[in-house]
């Protein structure tokens, strides 16, 4: 019952679209018409500006985080605790990608995996912010950062938190691999552009703008 709960409760969050309803009550913008199409944060901060972006990137990370480390705790305790955090943390994730209220149609889950790490485990997800980080710097594709951390973060784990996974973090460390493996299959076409060198960068002008993170 408290891992149903929690689920529910990470899915009803997670699936709030703050990339969509920002820009709609700010600028009266349906964020699905410009850009990319995408409610994520670098399609906001493509079209609206840079702290527009950063802020749709806090809540999302946010809405990952509280179900997590916060609202898990209030409806488990003892051995249920960490698996209903896992499925408050899957269900965020799950919720923003596959959002209710917009049909289904979300996003590709970066920022708020990244909530949900720092929440369930803070070291290996600064190490993956981290790898984010650089990547970005060093070439300005949100996406190729984006896929990078998503590598990062399990190996991480492993090499930081081993005796902790192989024991009762193990369902956290399942959900890693499985939040991972959905933030790279949501890149898919980011992949195939990086690939053709068509992928625009972190600061391209408008009219080279095409379909992207």
């Amino acid at each position: 019952m408290e891992i149903a709960l929690g689920a529910l409760i990470g899915y009803a969050i997670g699936a709030i679209p703050f990339g969509y309803v920002l820009p709609r009550l700010a600028k009266g913008i349906d964020i699905r018409t410009v850009g990319s199409g995408n409610i994520g944060a670098t399609n906001v901060g493509r079209v609206l500006g840079r702290w527009w972006g950063i802020a749709v990137f806090v809540l999302d990370a946010g809405k990952g985080f509280s179900p997590a480390f916060f609202l898990a705790p209030l409806v488990a305790h003892g051995a249920s605790l960490v698996p209903a955090q896992v499925a408050a943390g899957l269900g965020a994730i799950l919720g923003h990608m596959f959002p209710v209220y917009l049909g289904f149609k979300g996003g590709k889950g970066v920022a708020t995996s990244a909530g949900v790490f720092l929440g369930l485990a803070p070291l290996p997800a600064a190490c993956a912010l981290g790898a984010w980080a650089v990547v970005l710097a060093l070439t300005r594709y949100v996406s190729l950062a984006s896929i990078v951390g998503a590598v990062v973060l399990p190996s991480a784990m492993i090499a930081l938190d081993r005796a902790h996974w192989l024991g009762k973090g193990v369902s956290v460390f399942g959900l890693c691999v499985l939040a991972s493996i959905l933030v790279i299959v949501r890149h898919r076409a980011n992949l195939g552009r990086l690939a053709a060198g068509t992928e625009p960068k972190v600061g391209a002008k408008k009219k080279e703008e095409v379909p992207s993170a």
